[in-house]
Order: C-alpha cells, then structure tokens, then sequence
C-alpha cells in the first residue's frame, strides 16, 4: 500500500514552509522513528524576524542581522516502508497538507492510497549575531 507523506500541520498559524533537506532518498527503507526530511518555516521565521530585529544586542548597540534567524522543523516518520518517490526536492516551498512523498509499506493492494504517519520537532530554533 502507498502511504503519501503530507506537511504535517505544525500551528494554525503556519501555513508554509521549505524543504531544506532529505534525510532519506529514493529506494532506502524506512522505520518507524527514522528521520525523513527538514523544514524551514517561512511565516514563523518572518514573525521572529521583526520581532529579533527590534531587540538590541546586550553587548553592542547594533541590531540582530535577519538572516541570521532560523527556525526548523525536522519531520519524522511513525510508519515503516520504502520512500517511493519525493514529490518536494530540496529548495521546494510547499504548503500544509502537501504530499511531499510516498511511502511503500509493502502489500498486495498497490493502487491503494493513505496517510502517513509522522510527527514533528523543533530543531534549530534562534539567531547567531556577527558584528
């Protein structure tokens, strides 16, 4: 049975994203647990932004650099299968509820369609100031 792979919803208030990174590729096994791809959250990396760039550096009087801000997410999957295909290369902006993938779970009823299981973590999270 194929299991599509969607953009687990996050927040309400996150509506897209960008896949920065695969962790698996085409035709590799995966387990229940396993890493499968990284994503940069655009609206919340804009909120932190604005909010960053009014907040003065303790140590000097110059503002945070913007593009010094990040915030991602890492995807990780409940179900186990082959990782069939990838519909979101890395660079792809893509929104909640997208198929990003699939993922072959073995069985007769290859036509079939469902839901993956994933979950989500926070992974890098804030800014690094160079002056």
């Amino acid at each position: 049975m194929k299991l599509s792979i969607e953009f687990p919803p996050i927040s309400p208030a996150i509506e897209a994203g960008t896949v920065v990174k695969w962790h698996k590729a085409v035709g590799d096994d995966v387990s229940y647990g396993d890493d499968l791809f990284d994503i940069a959250i655009e609206e919340v990396t804009r909120m932190r932004r604005s909010l960053s760039a009014r907040v003065r550096k303790p140590s000097k009087a110059k503002y945070r650099k913007l593009s010094d801000i990040s915030v991602l997410y890492r995807v990780t999957s409940m179900d186990s299968g082959t990782l069939s295909d990838v519909n979101a290369p890395e660079g792809t902006p893509i929104a909640v509820g997208d198929v990003v993938g699939h993922l072959d779970s073995g069985g007769n009823d290859s036509e079939a369609t469902a839901q993956a299981r994933t979950t989500f973590n926070l992974v890098a999270s804030g800014s690094e100031s160079s002056a």
